[in-house]
């Protein structure tokens, strides 16, 4: 008896402080990581940039969740002490509903990981403290940028996904 008195109330106590903070706690959440201002640029020499007002942390997390929700790319890796995203803009992110069939796998409609390899599409998101914002860049390697056109839509998706 005691036992079950004591469970009752403390899932009234939970229940009261959802009721009273559960929603702005949530509201909250969403936004840790929005930036106060996002701006998509050039820089000297015409690559695209996008400039996050935030601090590396939650440029970090932001650029994180907007790339998993672009839905575009798959986020093979991810190197948060050089600050590198690596995506795959020929690869969709794994989607479960979408797994080919037992016949599917059976009879090689599945690509092969050599087809998969050969058409791979590799850019890495690179985020770099400047000043007090965030710069996001896109390259196709640590020498060279991305194509400016590849680099722009990676950005501005990751711009329609940050608000």
């Amino acid at each position: 008896g005691a036992d079950a008195l004591l469970v009752d109330e403390m899932l009234a106590s939970m229940n009261r402080s959802a009721e009273k903070g559960g929603s702005v706690s949530l509201l909250a959440a969403r936004d840790f990581d929005a930036p106060s201002r996002v701006s998509l640029s050039e820089d000297g020499s015409g690559n695209p940039v996008l400039y996050l007002g935030a601090d590396l942390d939650r440029a970090w997390s932001g650029v994180g969740r907007a790339l998993e929700q672009g839905g575009e790319w798959r986020v093979e890796d991810i190197n948060r002490s050089l600050g590198l995203y690596y995506i795959n803009l020929s690869e969709k992110p794994d989607d479960k509903q979408n797994q080919p069939g037992f016949f599917s796998r059976m009879f090689g409609s599945e690509p092969t990981k050599e087809e998969r390899e050969a058409r791979a599409e590799r850019y890495q998101v690179r985020l770099s403290k400047v000043g007090e914002s965030v710069q996001v860049t896109v390259e196709k390697n640590i020498n060279t940028v991305a194509p400016a056109d590849v680099a722009r839509r990676v950005l501005s998706a990751i711009q329609d996904h940050l608000g």
